[in-house]
């Protein structure tokens, strides 16, 4: 009787020889939980006689129905699960839900045409021959069966002057958050594969629902998920940056844990794995000044579509956490620093002098210089707080991009996958 049950729940043939590997995917593809890349309207009516059927959530499309059987199930663990949906979905957006179902009787709604008269080959049909071979047409009116409707309804806003809102007003999140939720809650210590769940949800709530799947975790599932938002990046997981070299897709894994502690919680550090290459700067006039030289130099680098950040550091002595994480990570790299930073830097990233030209580009004197004393103060009186603010500006008054500037972007081009 196992191997029977076996049989049927892992869909092996066990009357032909196996391998493990037979079994191992079986086995996936039995606790594989799936979704469609693409996305589908939600449908609200389903014939009576398939409302019985089995419901496989893979898409949006049958997602009402699926919590409607849900909700009304006899059995009190699926019950169950529709009642933590609607709690997560609740605790995620301050926003209620729930599920109402309508009966409709079936409508005279098409027009069935038989024309049982066999016409002569090559023969032109009119509607005077077709009277002439067959007299009257049969006309019968073709009755459509009967159906169910399911609403998903959304409540919105604060208690005692709550609102509902139907499906085809809600927002995409919404639709989104509650598909993921109900793939989510539904799993028992399977595997998760989410493909970009972040589509349609803002930060934070990208942020709520990485929580949720890292509590399914403890509890015995696992999850992959495929993801370019950096705020999808679990503290509990390993990561593995894919990136193409050489025509070919590579790999490299890198355990969370493995970040340094001032770069795990920093947004716009975990954003650089999604980068093909980095300028290191030593502070924020950098940060602001460069993007706008860029353009006064005719774009010699185009860093959206090259896909090039610039991240500031804080400082000649942070360079080295930066420098090991974007090697771990196979992501190329340049620094910008002043050139009373190079010892400091020789040291930092044990190398001599000849191995740091290739890697560093020493910067005469201080950055903020290439602009006037008079440009610098009148930068100071109007952004005081905002040294990225005053690199803009400075950038944006200067006539002309300077020699220093474009040498840098041309040291730049001949090292970055540009």
């Amino acid at each position: 009787n196992r191997i029977i049950r076996l049989e049927k729940a892992l869909r092996i043939d066990l009357r032909r020889i196996i391998s493990l590997s037979d079994v191992y995917f079986s086995l996936l593809n039995f606790s594989l939980m799936t979704t469609e890349s693409f996305k589908e309207k939600v449908q609200e009516d389903i014939p009576a006689d398939k409302l019985s059927n089995s419901i496989k959530l893979d898409t949006e499309r049958y997602l009402a129905f699926y919590l409607l059987k849900l909700k009304n199930s006899e059995k009190y663990e699926e019950r169950e699960i529709f009642r933590k949906i609607c709690e997560k979905f609740k605790e995620l957006t301050q926003a209620g839900i729930d599920i109402a179902m309508t009966y409709e009787e079936g409508k005279n709604s098409a027009l069935e045409v038989s024309i049982p008269v066999k016409m002569e080959e090559r023969e032109i049909f009119t509607s005077s021959r077709m009277e002439e071979k067959k007299g009257k047409i049969p006309i019968s009116l073709k009755k459509s069966e009967p159906y169910f409707r399911a609403y998903i309804i959304f409540e919105i806003g604060e208690e005692g002057e709550r609102y509902q809102v139907k499906l085809d007003k809600s927002p995409a999140g919404f639709v989104e958050l509650l598909f993921l939720l109900s793939i989510i809650m539904s799993s028992h210590q399977g595997v998760i594969a989410l493909d970009e769940p972040a589509l349609n949800l803002h930060p934070l709530m990208q942020r709520k629902l990485v929580r949720l799947i890292e509590e399914k975790v403890d509890r015995g599932s696992q999850a992959i998920i495929i993801t370019h938002s950096p705020h999808f990046l679990s503290e509990k997981g390993t990561v593995w940056r894919l990136f193409l070299e050489e025509e070919a897709t590579r790999a490299v894994k890198i355990g969370y844990n493995e970040i340094p502690d001032r770069l795990r919680f920093s947004h716009d550090v975990r954003s650089l794995l999604f980068s093909n290459g980095v300028i290191l700067v030593e502070g924020d006039t950098e940060l602001g000044a460069l993007p706008i030289l860029n353009e006064k130099c005719g774009k010699l680098i185009d860093f959206e579509g090259d896909n090039i950040a610039i991240q500031p550091v804080g400082g000649s002595g942070s360079f080295k956490k930066y420098v090991d994480f974007l090697e771990k990570c196979k992501i190329s790299y340049v620094i910008l620093a002043d050139k009373d930073s190079e010892k400091e830097l020789q040291n930092a990233l044990e190398c001599g002098y000849e191995e740091l030209l290739k890697r560093v580009y020493l910067w005469p004197g201080e950055f903020e210089d290439i602009f006037s004393s008079n440009l610098r103060e009148q930068a100071e009186s109007l952004y005081k707080r905002s040294k990225v603010l005053k690199g803009r500006y400075m950038a944006e008054e200067v006539e002309e991009c300077p020699e220093e500037v474009k040498k840098f972007f041309n040291f730049c081009r001949e090292r970055l996958p540009v």
